[in-house]
């Protein structure tokens, strides 16, 4: 994921679209918004991880926003009352190609934007999606939605459809998923087998037409199958032309797509709006299965994690993932095996000086930390703050090296890691130290070829100081992190965001001079 966008939820009124970099902190007062922002993404994964009657689950395993009235923003000012919320995301999109064209293939990820709206519904704490909207190659085009999911309407910058309930069989779309699955794929208008009005067969009759307009072909295999190449795969306007100027027609069509059609041409656009049109509809749930794959890979680290406890109870269980708050710690260790154990005790020692060790007897897990080859402590006998930190540390690794997405045998490479507070009962000098954990864990992904962004909220100048003396001393990139400071209004109880960023010599710029004064 690249951006967010989050309105009307709780205080975030606006937050614009953010940038998500791989190392991501969130500063501020205390209920200035920042455990909103960050609460979205564990939010986000709860909600397609379970089957649900609206597009969002308000209260699960990872966060409780009760329902869709308490998480509405509400303006005690009385200049503007809140109705919707809405969420915006820029993610990349494998390009499902139906076939390659003279051998040639494109499963290249395209960048989409995609953005839902939800509103209250007819029934106590119920709501629906009433409108979407994705941007294609800079083509955005809009849904509206009825609360049963009948589409009322379709528009963008090149085209408007309006719909009546009368004119098709099949409008209904499902908008209880995340993204809106408008129809499930079915190409047997391509076979000409379709004999049902769907929205997709209006479209790729009227394609068709044009096509045999523009070509003044009397060949309807031809154009059947013109109309089947640019329907394979989505494409730019660049693309399109470059591809309509391969497929060789009458002399009409080839002085039109060689000589008189650019990017500009209105006849040009019309056509690729409804191609456009088309692949988003037909492809609806690609899009949201995707997306959806990337949200659940969303890691989340909770502000109060479980205490260790002296013993934890072996389960003959296999996991590949701590819970949020860490209680199953002694479990997850004593999965892994030997061959990553080494891993996890060179990650351990370069970073805080230590090994984890767990020791199955009589069937319960003691966890200890060993300093060097004979001196070692149950965590229970060595103070809440390693309690605390541990979970971040454990689950930190099993993301960036790989171990957790080999266990769950997954080919997706990007994982979003959020974390509340991770300095919770730490001396200064380890929260600074976190500083270069995060940073590690970047790398260690990085040359593990996943996507790692890590989003952390904190209260900690002992972290965001070191961030700049590793940047001063070169050990990281400036543009690998950025610092987002909340601040909220009270009275309208609206939070403003506004972005700092260290230069390169490790000083925080636009940063207000008072904030760490007491």
């Amino acid at each position: 994921m690249d951006y967010i966008r989050i309105k009307g939820l709780r205080s975030l009124v606006d937050t614009k679209p953010v940038s998500i970099r791989p190392i991501n902190i969130l500063v501020g007062a205390n209920s200035s918004g920042k455990s909103t922002f960050l609460r979205t993404f564990p939010l986000l994964r709860q909600s397609v991880e379970r089957k649900t009657r609206g597009p969002i689950l308000w209260n699960g395993v990872y966060a409780d926003f009760e329902s869709f009235l308490t998480s509405l923003h509400q303006d005690t000012t009385g200049t503007e009352e809140a109705k919707e919320i809405s969420f915006e995301f820029s993610f990349d999109v494998l390009n499902f190609s139906r076939w390659s064209y003279r051998g040639i293939k494109n499963d290249k990820p395209i960048k989409i934007t995609a953005g839902i709206s939800i509103v209250k519904g007819s029934t106590k704490n119920s709501c629906y999606t009433n409108k979407y909207h994705i941007d294609l190659f800079g083509h955005e085009i809009f849904f509206e939605f009825d609360e049963d999911g009948t589409i009322s309407q379709v528009s963008s910058s090149r085209l408007t459809w309006d719909l009546k309930r009368a004119d098709l069989k099949y409008q209904r779309t499902n908008t209880d998923s995340l993204l809106p699955i408008i129809k499930l794929p079915d190409f047997s208008h391509f076979r000409g087998e379709s004999k049902v009005d769907t929205i997709s067969r209006k479209l790729y009759d009227h394609i068709r037409g044009l096509i045999r307009e523009h070509s003044g072909s009397s060949s309807e295999n031809k154009v059947s199958r013109f109309a089947s190449i640019l329907l394979s795969e989505f494409a730019s306007d660049i693309d399109k032309l470059k591809l309509m100027r391969t497929l060789r027609s009458t002399k009409k069509w080839n002085h039109l797509v060689d000589y008189e059609w650019n990017e500009d041409d209105s006849d040009f656009t019309f056509l690729t709006g409804l191609i456009d049109l088309f692949l988003i509809i037909e492809n609806s749930v690609y899009i949201n299965s995707q997306f959806s794959e990337l949200l659940r890979n969303v890691r989340y680290i909770a502000p109060l994690r479980a205490s260790t406890e002296r013993y934890y109870r072996y389960q003959d269980l296999s996991i590949h993932e701590l819970e949020h708050t860490g209680a199953n710690i002694g479990i997850f260790l004593s999965n892994v095996a030997k061959k990553w154990r080494a891993s996890l005790d060179e990650w351990t020692m370069d970073n805080f000086g230590f090994k984890i060790k767990d020791k199955v007897s009589s069937g319960h897990i003691a966890i200890e930390l060993e300093y060097g080859s004979t001196i070692s402590d149950n965590i229970a006998d060595m103070g809440f703050g390693y309690s605390q930190v541990l979970p971040v540390i454990v689950q930190l690794w099993s993301v960036a090296s790989g171990y957790e997405s080999s266990l769950q045998e997954k080919s997706s490479k990007a994982v979003i890691f959020v974390i509340e507070q991770p300095e919770l009962h730490l001396h200064p000098k380890m929260q600074a130290s976190l500083a270069k954990v995060f940073s590690e864990s970047i790398k260690l992904a990085s040359n593990n070829k996943i996507d790692l962004r890590l989003i952390v909220e904190t209260h900690s100048p002992s972290m965001i100081s070191k961030f700049g003396d590793m940047i001063a001393m070169e050990e990281m990139e400036e543009d690998s992190i950025s610092v987002l400071l909340f601040e909220r209004d009270h009275k309208s109880r609206s939070t403003s965001l506004k972005s700092s960023y260290f230069n390169g010599d490790g000083e925080l710029m636009n940063w207000p001079a008072d904030f760490f004064t007491y």
